[in-house]
């Protein structure tokens, strides 16, 4: 349980849209990828992280609980790169590093 976790504002975001940019790096620091993503919060909780209904796909997509991260967006549209599709005025935005962990730890991940 993290002790710096804001109930209130984390109840704040719920609803509101989030443009979410990832940048995935080895335990090197070797750029592997870039992912952007497009959905509404559905629920923050200090367990379970930030639950996103992914739009158009509906898919769910958590983000860990570091609030700090996410920010108003500046306004005007955000272009997702992989598909070209523009999104128009979304509420926030997050941009997050991923380190993917070295071979002998493959199945953990640790987001900044």
């Amino acid at each position: 349980m993290n002790p710096q976790f804001n109930f209130d504002r984390a109840v704040a975001l719920v609803g509101k849209s989030i443009f979410i940019d990832l940048t995935v790096v080895d335990h090197d620091e070797t750029f592997i990828e870039r992912k952007q993503m497009f959905g509404r919060i559905e629920q923050v909780t200090n367990d379970r992280g930030i639950s996103i209904r992914l739009i158009p796909s509906g898919e769910e997509y958590f983000l860990a609980p570091d609030l700090d991260s996410i920010e108003p967006a500046a306004p005007g549209d955000y272009r997702l790169e992989t598909t070209g599709e523009i999104i128009d005025q979304p509420d926030l935005k997050t941009s997050r590093l991923i380190h993917l962990p070295p071979p002998e730890f493959e199945n953990k991940i640790v987001q900044e």
